[in-house]
């Protein structure tokens, strides 16, 4: 506003001075400069924070597979472990990029408004009418994406689960002749993900034009406001100039600010997939961290009353045996009969009923 009232209005009447025209100018170059500098320093310095905190994350979440009990891993699909690790990951630090500009915003907005007041009271009305428009445009968008946000989450994993089955299962897949069934099998999940997602870009598509115009809306109001008071000698052309200067200092910092809150929902939804796998309990063996030593030589083996089901389908129905240090036994029965089972359970890899 200064430069505008000492150079630019004042050469209609005289020619200023070439000290003051390099002052002028070296005055923008200096906080153009500034400026630049400091979004440099807060992106590198976000993404820094942002690649820690996912690495932290997942070393969580790893170490936590590792000390659940082995029914959780044969309850979840892989295919859902690996979305929990990465895709849920990712959605819960990304608003780590975001944040050095919203906390910035709120300096910003604290010095733009009193600037604004200064310069003349009605412009600082225009401001503060921003933001409530703003946080009711996001009230209504975070109502309408937080299920379709959370359904694209739930659908990452389905689809992971899809591919890794298919990855994991390929000779049994090509010795039955499954190709085609697995191919259809993927084909539907990737497409139900596919849709779920337009459906939240046709939502952030109907918002982010909103945030986006709202600055500039701003900014003409503030020229029609500007060039009444004009008029009426209450301002002058360089206090326009500098009230449109401070809308466009806020406009960047508004868009970021929407950015911000349009990932919200997403990373809302990634936190409580996350913390529920944190919050699953440790399997009590590993929990105890049990050092007892064992006799040397053979161990014998008991089973008492052991009864497991698949879902709803009993497979043990009260099995007891002892099998003696040294004996061999051998488990005979029909497939399905429950003798993997039984290996499985002396291993631990299958907890009992």
């Amino acid at each position: 506003g200064r430069v505008t009232d000492e150079l630019i209005v004042r050469s209609e009447g005289s020619r200023p001075g070439s000290d003051l025209v390099w002052r002028g100018v070296g005055l923008i170059v200096v906080v153009g400069i500034a400026r630049g500098l400091s979004v440099v320093v807060r992106r590198y310095f976000a993404a820094m924070l942002e690649a820690r905190m996912q690495v932290t994350l997942r070393e969580q979440v790893t170490d936590r597979y590792l000390d659940v009990p082995l029914s959780y891993h044969l309850r979840m699909p892989a295919g859902e472990l690996l979305a929990h690790a990465d895709a849920d990951v990712s959605g819960t630090t990304m608003l780590i990029k975001p944040l050095p500009f919203t906390i910035g915003l709120v300096a910003l907005v604290v010095f733009s408004i009193a600037s604004l007041l200064g310069i003349d009271w009605t412009f600082m009305l225009i401001a503060l009418a921003l933001f409530p428009t703003l946080t009711l445009i996001n009230r209504a968008y975070t109502k309408r994406v937080e299920v379709p946000s959370a359904e694209v989450q739930r659908k990452i994993g389905v689809v992971s689960s899809v591919a890794h089955e298919s990855f994991d299962g390929a000779l049994v897949v090509k010795t039955l002749g499954l190709e085609g069934y697995e191919s259809a099998r993927f084909a539907a999940a990737a497409n139900a993900l596919r849709q779920e997602r337009l459906s939240v870009g046709r939502l952030r598509a109907s918002f982010e034009p909103l945030l986006d115009a709202l600055p500039n809306l701003g900014i003409v109001a503030l020229l029609l406001v500007g060039s009444a008071r004009l008029n009426a000698g209450a301002l002058t052309t360089g206090d326009i100039v500098a009230g449109a200067s401070l809308f466009g200092i806020l406009a960047f910092p508004m868009r970021v600010f929407g950015f911000f809150l349009e990932e919200l929902p997403r990373a809302v939804v990634s936190i409580e997939r996350v913390d529920a796998v944190l919050a699953e309990p440790v399997d009590p063996a590993i929990a105890l961290h049990d050092t007892t030593q064992l006799p040397s030589g053979p161990l014998s083996v008991a089973v008492d009353d052991l009864c497991f089901s698949y879902l709803d389908a009993p497979v043990l129905k009260r099995l007891s045996f002892t099998v003696a240090p040294g004996e061999r036994v051998a488990l005979v029965g029909a497939t399905g009969s429950g003798k993997s089972t039984v290996a499985a359970m002396l291993l631990r890899l299958i907890e009992p009923d």
